[in-house]
């Protein structure tokens, strides 16, 4: 009998959610001090609120002290902590992607390992989060299939459990990704490994995320079969002046001709973007190495959720008016059966160059 892939959606039921524990120099202000009280809270909510067990990932140097925050916060018994070695905490695009199998009858979870090569090769050393997948399958005694002749990230991907795929041409075409390969190679690689049917290409997505050259899950996401997600600019420049109010209005363009894998019309709901924020003096001295400049743009965006089990947590930014319309969005996207916790971190959290969905990846429930 033939096999069959699938790649659930976010918001079916997780086992467990997988988050790091930030300590690298060069990329995160004060040695990661203020981002690990954000991540203490980040697993609170996704244990407390969202109702599902967390497994936190910290270098064996820096178990004593997760250990700590963990028993601090009152977490123990819902969030564990494990050794493993990591360069960052980016789970979402470092750690595996997990898939159901069904072969003979019999349905399993099929962790994938794909190749990490830092975002395009940006933020070495990365030779640790590159086997950072393959370290979480073994501790959860998962089966893993080797997918490293393919570079692919989490966050370059968006599904919608039966077979439509979301990616931005920026990210995945990116000849710093799979040389080479071309729309027609990436497409055959993800119907192969995740088992899509339709791939969506999004021309490109925040357009100061050069970190990861347009993450689609910045800028667009699913919020259940044909509803989508899509980041806003709000700046009133418009398209033809303001790069990100081009880049709006052509993911809303093709997503309007588009369908998903099933033939079905996309319901297209727009979420503001918080006002740009940027690197003061202080937060880029306060980072080693002087890999940031003061001034340079922060990616922010509130669709850099995670969806658990009985939450949508989701990063505020200061900005009370926009912080509370995305709110007000998301929360009708995703009602009834998800409350939204929105957590003050989403600034702390950009200054390392990603947010809560970035730092998380589930473990779907067989």
């Amino acid at each position: 009998m033939e096999e069959e892939i699938r790649w659930p959606a976010e918001w079916e039921v997780h086992e467990r959610c997988w988050v790091g524990w930030p300590e690298r120099a060069d990329v995160w202000p004060n040695g990661g001090k203020e981002a690990k009280q954000a991540m203490v809270e980040v697993a609170k909510a996704i244990a407390n609120e969202g109702l599902e067990h967390v497994t936190l990932i910290a270098s064996p140097r820096s178990v004593g002290e997760a250990a700590g925050a963990v028993r601090a916060a009152g977490l123990d018994g819902v969030v564990r902590v494990s050794a493993l070695e990591l360069d960052d905490i980016w789970l979402r695009d470092t750690g595996p992607i997990v898939v159901r199998r069904t072969a003979g009858g019999a349905t399993s979870l099929l962790g994938l390992d794909f190749a990490f090569n830092g975002w395009g090769g940006k933020f070495p050393p990365w030779t640790k989060d590159a086997e950072a997948a393959a370290g979480i399958l073994e501790l959860e005694g998962l089966a893993r299939e080797d997918c490293r002749d393919f570079v692919l990230e989490g966050g370059s991907v968006h599904g919608d459990g039966v077979g439509t795929v979301l990616a931005t041409e920026t990210c995945l075409l990116n000849e710093n990704r799979n040389p080479g390969l071309g729309r027609d190679g990436v497409e055959r690689e993800l119907r192969r490994r995740l088992g899509a049917r339709k791939v969506v290409w999004l021309p490109r997505g925040i357009v100061w995320d050069g970190d990861t050259d347009g993450h689609v899950d910045n800028f667009a996401c699913f919020a259940g079969p044909g509803r989508v997600l899509l980041s806003w600019c709000e700046c009133g420049e418009g398209p033809g002046v303001c790069a990100q109010c081009s880049s709006c209005e052509e993911a809303e363009a093709v997503l309007e001709r588009e369908t998903d894998a099933d033939g079905h019309v996309f319901h297209v709901t727009r979420v503001p973007l918080p006002e740009i924020q940027r690197y003061t003096e202080g937060e880029a001295a306060a980072i080693e190495g002087g890999s940031r400049a003061p001034g340079e743009p922060l990616c922010c965006s509130y669709l850099n959720f995670y969806v658990s089990n009985a939450a949508v947590v989701m990063p505020g930014f200061g900005c009370p008016r926009s912080d509370a319309r995305a709110r007000e969005v998301v929360e009708r996207a995703f009602s009834p059966g998800r409350k939204v916790v929105q957590l003050g971190v989403g600034r702390t959290l950009a200054l390392g160059g990603g947010n809560i969905h970035c730092l998380t990846m589930q473990k779907p429930e067989l």
